[in-house]
C-alpha cells in the first residue's frame, strides 16, 4: 500500500474519537472513509483470470493497476463488447470493509494524536489490500495467499 495522506488519516482519527460509534449513519461514513483511503492513489494486482482477458485483447500492460486504469480498461473493456456483469473488472478487499470497520473502531488509540495517526495508517498498511478481478470471478479469497500468489 502507498503512503497514505496525513490529512486523511487525521480526519479518520477525529471521526473515530468524536464521534458516536455505534449510530448506523457514523458506520456509514466510517465504510465510506475505509473505501476512499483503500482506493485512492493505490495500485492493487490484478487476478490471473483478469490478466489473461486482457493479454487476449492487448489490454495488459502491468500486473498492478489504479482504480482509474480499472475505469478506463473497463470501458475498452464494453467496447469490445463485453458483459458487463461477467467481465467488468471489480476491486475486491481481501478483508471485508465490514470487518475493517470493526477492527478500527476496536483500536485502543492512543491519547496522543500522532501516535493515534501512526496506529491508524499501520493498521491499514498491515491489515488490508485488495485487487483487481472480473465480475464473474467469485469467492477468490480462500483459494489465494495474500500479497504473493496475485504477483506471478
Amino acid at each position: 500500500m502507498k503512503p497514505i495522506s496525513k490529512k486523511s488519516l487525521y480526519n479518520l482519527f477525529i471521526e473515530l474519537t468524536k464521534k458516536d460509534r455505534h449510530s448506523p449513519e457514523f458506520k456509514q461514513l466510517l465504510s465510506i472513509f475505509i473505501r476512499d483511503i483503500t482506493e485512492r492513489n493505490q495500485f492493487y494486482n490484478i487476478h490471473p483470470n483478469l490478466k489473461t482477458i486482457l493479454k487476449k485483447y492487448n489490454l495488459f500492460t502491468s500486473n498492478s493497476i489504479s482504480m482509474n486504469q480499472m475505469r478506463t480498461l473497463n470501458k475498452k473493456l464494453k467496447k469490445l463488447g463485453y458483459e458487463s456483469d461477467k467481465y467488468a473488472i471489480q476491486i475486491e478487499h481481501w478483508k471485508e470493509v465490514k470487518k475493517i470497520r470493526e477492527e478500527l473502531l476496536s483500536l485502543e488509540l492512543s491519547n496522543n494524536v500522532e501516535e493515534s495517526i501512526d496506529q491508524i495508517e499501520n493498521y491499514f498498511i498491515q491489515n488490508t489490500d485488495c485487487f483487481f478481478k472480473l465480475a464473474k470471478d467469485t469467492d477468490l479469497q480462500p483459494n489465494f495467499i495474500r500479497n504473493t500468489t496475485l504477483n506471478n
